[in-house]
């Protein structure tokens, strides 16, 4: 879902752009309240990606996984903290746009640029390093995630663990490896922080 593509139509376009497109339109996404202004903002980063010749399967795989999942802790959450009134339909609308319009950004930003020229372009903006490195780290981390929960999903399967027989353990047997994962990589990554920040 977050490989880089050199073929894209849009890798020939200059970093710089790109990167100020993928900022407008994550902080159009934050900005708007209507649940109109989001779509039309979500239309525009569907327009890109199908430019761009994403693939339909990863498209899925954002749309389903990523977005539905977030969708649905912001709806309990929502039910959670306040009661069902005439706005809460449109929260949840908008707040779904958003989620969709942020993932489809990042998916758009980091299929047709380079991880390197990403890097490049948010020194030459001259972010503290602390910024433009963790935001490297997670686009670096990103198709890392995804090979992971391939390999462990290949795994259950072998194992003959499906979501229809029994819920509870399918997303046991998913997602403690995969957090157990993460915790790993993301140690891994605070070691070689700190010994960077060290030696310098």
């Amino acid at each position: 879902m977050f490989f880089y593509k050199s073929r894209s139509i849009f890798s020939v376009v200059p970093e710089g752009i790109k990167t100020v497109v993928m900022l407008l339109l994550v902080v159009l996404a934050f900005s708007l309240q209507s649940p109109v202004l989001l779509a039309n903002a979500l239309g525009i980063t569907l327009f890109l990606l199908l430019v761009s010749q994403y693939s339909i399967k990863d498209f899925l795989k954002l749309t389903i996984y990523i977005g539905s999942v977030l969708s649905i802790y912001y709806i309990i959450f929502y039910l959670f903290f306040y009661s069902i009134n005439t706005g809460y339909f449109v929260r949840i609308l908008a707040f779904t746009l958003r989620i969709y319009t942020v993932f489809f950004t990042f998916a758009w930003y980091t299929y047709t640029t380079d991880l390197f020229s990403i890097l490049k372009t948010l020194k030459k903006l001259n972010l503290p390093e602390q910024i433009y490195l963790s935001f490297y780290i997670v686009l670096r981390f990103l198709p890392e995630l995804e090979y992971e929960y391939n390999e462990i999903r290949t795994i259950q399967k072998s194992r003959g663990i499906y979501f229809w027989k029994d819920p509870m353990l399918f997303i046991k047997a998913h997602f403690v490896p995969l957090i157990q994962t993460v915790i790993e990589r993301a140690d891994e990554l605070s070691i070689a922080f700190y010994l960077r920040e060290k030696n310098n």
